[in-house]
């Protein structure tokens, strides 16, 4: 009769390359798993058993081990994304480094370049200011909103920004060269929401008339047109691999589209009130949001359900935001406290910051997370660094 117990696995060793196998044995008999971005795509191990993985993030090797079918049976049938709790100490340094003032109305729109090195800023001024992030030095202020500047998005490869006001206009901006490249007037009403592309080569924009909007920046040809049926559309978010839309609206709910299409791909209910946040995990796996109610809802975007929420803020949250690796989560709201949480820890809340009773408005951070900027509801804001010893 065949042995039919799960055999324990004795070695493990991930490919430090993305989308590579990791090959584990079991009393000789090799095992295969396939990581993508650090999440388990597809397990296999045997009828009785599954492979539990746990490590430090970056290293070559994990540990693995087994329990039986029946422990597991019901997060089988509904998995949720595989988060890695990692010691992050260094977060514990961040230290407000500059405060940068310029703007004479408050500013509800930020965004850093990914390496850290370019602020963009859009205030009710009708401003929009490029800062030197590590000196706090002004470099410029573009000028052609008739209003304030409700909204902005910065491409992932730094080149294009498009920005958004009550003057129902998108405009598309050369980073490099400061100049005004298109001008997107077919709205009809305030800009609530923007997002580029990697490659700046398509926007999308939502106003207070609930419509979205899908431009190509190139050619300025409208793709697409959407009436959301949401109210007003008030976040707007596009999966790393561009290939979903999250939209949030003021009925309280978040819907997924396909950015292609933009056909509707299924509705994220569970928000009591407004989630005006939303923020992809780098891999795409998991989808954050926030808003009035103040709770962070996490969904896994292989189903669309729900698996954890994190609680802790006092105020209406105003901004999310994930490190590169997707281990911590960066949250601020009204009452001007900034949080650190690692969502798979057992104690998820890292760190909050608060610095006076100011609201935070807006949140950005480097794709590494090492330098963050904050919005405050007196026009300033906030250069956030990882203390160093050349830090100010």
């Amino acid at each position: 009769m065949a042995d039919t117990q799960p055999k324990p696995l004795t070695t493990a060793a991930i490919a430090p390359e993305t989308h590579t196998p990791l090959q584990a044995s079991s009393q000789g008999t090799p095992l295969w798993l396939y990581i993508t971005g650090g999440i388990v795509a597809l397990l296999s191990f045997s009828l009785m058993g599954i492979v539990l993985l746990s490590g430090r993030s970056g290293a070559n090797t994990v540990t693995l081990s087994t329990v039986t079918e029946e422990a597991i049976a019901a997060p089988l049938a509904s998995p949720s994304p595989a988060l890695k709790a990692v010691e992050h100490d260094n977060m514990g340094d961040l230290v407000e480094a500059r405060v940068l003032r310029g703007h004479t109305l408050p500013v509800r729109a930020l965004a850093l370049s990914p390496d850290g090195q370019l602020l963009v800023s859009g205030g009710g001024d009708g401003l929009i200011r490029l800062w030197e992030a590590s000196t706090g030095v002004a470099l410029r202020a573009l000028e052609g909103h008739s209003g304030g500047v409700t909204a902005l998005a910065l491409s992932a490869d730094g080149q294009t920004l498009a920005t958004g006001g009550v003057d129902e206009v998108v405009r598309i901006w050369d980073v490099a060269t400061r100049t005004e490249t298109r001008t997107i007037p077919n709205f009809e009403a305030a800009i609530t929401a923007l997002a580029l592309t990697a490659s700046g080569d398509m926007v999308l924009a939502a106003d207070k008339s609930g419509r979205l909007q899908i431009w190509n920046t190139a050619t300025g040809d409208l793709l697409h047109t959407v009436d959301a049926e949401q109210g007003v559309i008030i976040s707007l978010a596009l999966s790393p691999d561009e290939t979903l839309i999250a939209s949030a609206g003021d009925d309280g709910t978040i819907r997924l589209w396909d950015t292609l299409t933009a056909e509707p791909v299924r509705i994220l209910q569970g928000h009591s009130r407004v989630p005006a946040q939303l923020a992809f995990s780098p891999d795409g796996a998991i989808l954050a949001t926030g808003g009035a109610d103040r709770i962070i809802y996490l969904w896994d975007m292989s189903n669309g359900q729900l698996f954890t929420t994190l609680n802790g803020h006092q105020a209406a949250i105003t901004g999310l935001t994930f490190t590169r690796d997707g281990d911590l989560l960066l949250s601020t709201d009204e009452s001007g406290a900034l949080y650190i949480w690692q969502p798979a820890a057992e104690t998820p809340l890292l760190r909050t910051i608060e610095d006076g009773d100011m609201p935070i408005l807006s949140l950005t951070s480097s794709l590494d997370g090492a330098r963050l900027a904050t919005a405050n509801q007196d026009t300033t804001i906030s250069i956030w660094e990882v203390a160093t010893a050349a830090t100010p």
